[in-house]
């Protein structure tokens, strides 16, 4: 009997065969564990080793064929990212187009990255103009025209809202649109607000507001 199972304090005997398929299970399941879990756009799951990503694509092999293949998949495939250690990243399928396509369109007609419905990101470059940075991202969300991301290598094109330092009460803004590798492709004029009951006294998002109704909802219809 003792031969076949194990006993264990206060029950029966542990059959063999169940503790073969535990230690095989715990086995198996604490090596998934420790490797990466790519989740797919479309929900599906692959256990991979991860070997690179760059800004368009994962680099990995299989976590059931190590010795096998290298495979790539385009980051716009790939939702998130599961790493052993527990970090994740996410990227729900937005990655943008590669950097080749991406660069063509952005050397040769850049306002092409501005239309409807495409990624921004917004860069403050001061804390003057953090001061407004809330207000500026609610008036584009309430208009509503592009989808704010916020890591730029998500972003079709880049937004800096830049609020003069040096105005008192005063504030004046200006909008600057540029590509990710920072090539301007255009500037609006500057726009300013005072401080007023009207405002409720807070000439930030005065200005911030009327940058995006002023300027955003008149050029880009």
């Amino acid at each position: 009997m003792t031969s076949h199972g194990l006993q264990v304090p206060g029950s029966n005997f542990l059959p063999l065969h169940y503790m073969v398929l535990v230690a095989w299970a715990g086995l198996h399941g604490t090596s998934a564990y420790n490797q990466d879990t790519i989740i797919f756009s479309n929900a599906d799951r692959l256990v991979a080793s991860i070997i690179l990503i760059d800004d368009s694509t994962v680099t990995f092999k299989k976590y059931r064929n190590l010795d096998g293949p290298v495979y790539k998949k385009r980051l716009t495939d790939v939702s998130k990212i599961r790493y052993k250690n527990g970090d994740v990243e996410t990227y729900n399928g937005q990655a943008v187009v590669a950097n080749a396509e991406y660069e063509a369109i952005a050397s040769t007609d850049p306002t092409s990255l501005t239309k409807r419905g495409n990624r921004v990101y917004v860069e403050i470059p001061d804390e003057s103009s953090r001061a407004g940075e809330k207000y500026f991202i609610n008036a584009l969300n309430e208009w509503g025209y592009w989808t704010i991301v916020t890591d730029p290598r998500e972003a079709h094109f880049v937004i800096v809202f830049n609020i003069d330092k040096k105005a008192m009460l005063d504030k004046s803004a200006i909008v600057i649109l540029k590509t990710r590798d920072g090539k301007e492709f255009m500037r609006s004029r500057s726009f300013r607000s005072s401080t007023s009951a009207f405002d409720g006294y807070n000439a930030f998002r005065a200005v911030a507001q009327k940058v995006v109704r002023k300027y955003f909802e008149v050029e880009f219809k």
